[in-house]
């Protein structure tokens, strides 16, 4: 009779697929190719407010309890949008609903802002439907009647547009706009002075570009 070879465990003959151990690996995505900035805001953005400047702080800094326009005699009390609270001292002399928007608009941020742009025409449509139509290429805009419809000269600083102009009580108002780093979010900066002591008011707004939307300046995904 023939011996039988001892139990025991029988040697690998063959090697192991050289993928399994890399499967994992194989199968993630690879990282998305950066997206340099642009000079343009183009897309639909969505307010963030986590990251922006909240109008309780706002309200709380400037007006009386029930928001009556402050103190008498107190100069830079109040801001407008809050009901009938005065704005920088024009409480004397009191402002038109027109003004009285003009300044919500910069005080209460849109839900929502979609920017097209068209050569040196950059134009923001927001919630309420108002559409601001700012010029980089140097021309002199008149202010439009029309408060749902206005123009702006504007400027590129790098990749920041910024627009300065005159608000109801003749101080001056610096409004920026701008893409971050990433393209995935745009920032609003507001800057003016307010009341007899010029006061500076600093507000920062933050949009997120809308899901399922390619980042502003690239063209979209097929």
């Amino acid at each position: 009779m023939n011996a039988q070879a001892p139990a025991g465990p029988m040697t690998q003959t063959t090697a192991p697929p050289p993928a399994a151990a890399n499967t994992t690996t194989a199968e993630k995505a690879p990282p998305a190719a950066a997206v340099p900035r642009t000079k343009n805001l183009a897309g639909p953005w969505k307010l963030n407010r986590d990251e922006s400047t909240k109008p309780r702080d706002r309200d709380n800094s400037g007006r009386g309890g029930n928001g009556g326009g402050g103190g008498r005699g107190r100069s830079g009390g109040g801001y407008p949008g809050g009901g009938h609270g005065s704005y920088g001292g024009m409480h004397r002399g009191g402002m038109s609903d027109d003004e009285r928007k003009e300044m919500q608009e910069l005080m209460r941020p849109s839900e929502t802002l979609d920017f097209t742009q068209d050569g040196a025409a950059i134009i923001m449509a927001d919630d309420l439907e108002r559409h601001r139509t700012f010029y980089t290429d140097g021309r002199k805009v008149k202010k439009s009647k029309d408060a749902d419809n206005q123009e702006f000269d504007a400027t590129w600083n790098e990749y920041r547009l910024v627009c300065e102009f005159k608000g109801p009580d003749g101080n001056k108002i610096k409004r920026t706009f701008e893409v971050l780093e990433g393209n995935q979010q745009l920032r609003e900066t507001i800057h003016f002075t307010t009341g007899r002591n010029q006061r500076e008011v600093y507000l920062r707004y933050v949009y997120d570009l809308k899901s399922g939307t390619s980042p502003a300046g690239t063209p979209a995904s097929k």
